[in-house]
């Protein structure tokens, strides 16, 4: 089961008043454990799938890897309701990357506006 972190009082979430600017929300942090595959290859990518209740479409994700990530690029987006996407790919020149499992932070931040 993720575990939810909320940050609220010294990031005044919503406290910003300038024009065509949209408005933070909402941020939360969520912990979730996952096992990637490897990447075999140097180019390789590898995506696996955290399931994180309340994330939304238009949501941004920022994952936070809990291993070096020396000659790795990562990324996240919702891939739908309660659904995130990770990948994650090999730049390794020459190397086969293989993760270990561990805990992944993912900050969630919800923004409304123009």
């Amino acid at each position: 089961m993720p575990r939810e972190e909320r940050f609220t009082e010294e990031l005044k979430i919503g406290d910003m008043d300038v024009a065509n600017v949209a408005k933070i929300t909402q941020i939360r942090a969520v912990n979730v454990i996952l096992d990637p595959l490897a990447a075999t290859n140097t180019g390789d990518a590898i995506t696996t799938v955290a399931n994180i209740s309340g994330v939304a479409i238009g949501d941004c994700v920022l994952p936070i890897a809990p291993v070096d990530l020396t000659d790795l690029m990562v990324s996240a987006y919702v891939q739908a309701t309660g659904v995130v996407e990770l990948m994650i790919l090999n730049k390794s020149a020459t190397a086969s990357i293989n993760m270990a499992s561990g805990t992944w932070k993912f900050l969630i931040i919800r923004a409304t506006g123009p």
